[in-house]
Formats: C-alpha cells, sequence, structure tokens
C-alpha cells in the first residue's frame, strides 16, 4: 500500500451533480486490506460463538440433541474404521464402493442432529451480527479489523460516519451469509464476495444494498472545529 492519497473523488464518483459540490473524502479501501480485515474479524466472532454455543447454550437448552449428536458421532467414527480394516484386509478393493459407502453413511443423519445443527448455525449468525454491529457501532464504523488496517465503514455518498441502523442492517447483511446455512444465503454470500470485482469503489454487494462504503483511513482529513469552538 502506497503512503501517497490518489486525487480525491470527483463528482461522479460521490454521485453528485457538479465537481463544486463534490466533498474530499479519502480513497475507498484497497481489496486486499478489506479482506484480511473482514477475516480478522470474522475469526474473533467465530471462536467467541463457538465457544458460547457448545460450552454455554447447547449443553443447556438442547441436551438431549447433544446426546443424539456424540452417538452419532462415535457411530460414524467406528464405521470408518470398520470400512478402514475392510480395506487393509482386501475386502473391499474398488475406490468407488469406499467412496458410496462413506456417502451413504453421510445421508444417515438423525432429526437431533438436524435440529442440534441449525441451533448452532442460528447461535453463530446472532453472534456475527451482535459482534459485528457492536464493533461498528462502538467505532463509529470501524472494527478490530478494521482498525488494525486503518480502514473504516461510511455512508455513500455523503461519506459520513454511519448511524446505529446503517450498521444494524449492514452487519446483518455480513452475519446472514457467513453465519447462514441455507443455500440462497450462501449464493448471496458467494456473489456479495465478488460484487466489488466490478465496481470501481469496490463496494460489496451489502454496500451497494446499505448505502455505503469502506474508505482508507489513513487519508481522512483533518478534522475541523466546531462552531462554538470557533467562537471561543
Amino acid at each position: 500500500m502506497s503512503d501517497k492519497p490518489p486525487p480525491l473523488p470527483v463528482a461522479e464518483e460521490i454521485a453528485v451533480s457538479t465537481k463544486e459540490e463534490a466533498r474530499p473524502a479519502p480513497p475507498h479501501a484497497p481489496l486486499l486490506w478489506r479482506t484480511l480485515a473482514f477475516l480478522v474479524d470474522a475469526s474473533v466472532l467465530a471462536l467467541l460463538g463457538y465457544l458460547v454455543a457448545t460450552r454455554v447454550l447447547i449443553p443447556q437448552y438442547m441436551p438431549e440433541e447433544l446426546a443424539v449428536f456424540n452417538t452419532w458421532m462415535d457411530d460414524n467414527q467406528r464405521h470408518q474404521q470398520e470400512l478402514l480394516r475392510a480395506v487393509e484386509a482386501g475386502r473391499i478393493t474398488d475406490p468407488l464402493a469406499l467412496i458410496r459407502a462413506s456417502l451413504d453413511r453421510a445421508k444417515e443423519v438423525p432429526e437431533g442432529v438436524h435440529s442440534l445443527l441449525l441451533y448452532f448455525s442460528n447461535c453463530m449468525t446472532i453472534t456475527f451480527w451482535i459482534g459485528f454491529s457492536a464493533m461498528e457501532i462502538g467505532t463509529r464504523g470501524a472494527s478490530l479489523g478494521k482498525k488494525m488496517f486503518r480502514l473504516r465503514t461510511a455512508t455513500f455518498p455523503a461519506c459520513e460516519r454511519p448511524g446505529i441502523l446503517d450498521s444494524l442492517i449492514r452487519s446483518g447483511w455480513k452475519a446472514m451469509a457467513i453465519g447462514s446455512v441455507s443455500p440462497l444465503v450462501t449464493l448471496f454470500a458467494l456473489v456479495d464476495a465478488h460484487w466489488p470485482l466490478f465496481n470501481p469503489l469496490r463496494r460489496s454487494l451489502h454496500d451497494v444494498m446499505c448505502r455505503t462504503l469502506v474508505l482508507d483511513a489513513r487519508f481522512d482529513p483533518p478534522e475541523q472545529p466546531r462552531d462554538d469552538e470557533e467562537d471561543e
């Protein structure tokens, strides 16, 4: 990353009618640093959500489903060991037969396991939503990862600090994209991840929906004194 800022946005880039109306603003965040910042945030929140779900919520609220899940996992492990012994003894020589046996076993998922995995997915989604929202609201547009890479979220096209509702909606889209197991949400996540490649301001699909963008905070202009401070 160069420490020399690129030219300030012109009118067409921030959707104003004349160049005189264009407000000085930092350049958009480099896609690489934005991706790394997201991975930092998602990793921290994923670890937090996993610990809360597996150590607190699931044992307390879904003990029966947890017992079914543990039994199912033990059965799968024994089944895999039996297949390996069969291969070593020469009873199974066809690789396709081994794959089919494994897939057939994977289809036999008890209802309790389905319920547990769905509950876990919901726990992770809520953790991501609360975590992303709290970081953006608490820092007025940044997060742990964005702070590390000196980025910030801003409204589009005004390039102002996002409001509480903006952060909640934006964080909700991101939380569903990485925490949900729905095929439609997974498709949205894939499109969202590649959307910045096709627009000059590197806005993700959730940025377009929430009217935001991510800026390179290294080039933030100095804050101007307020009117009451100037009067003093």
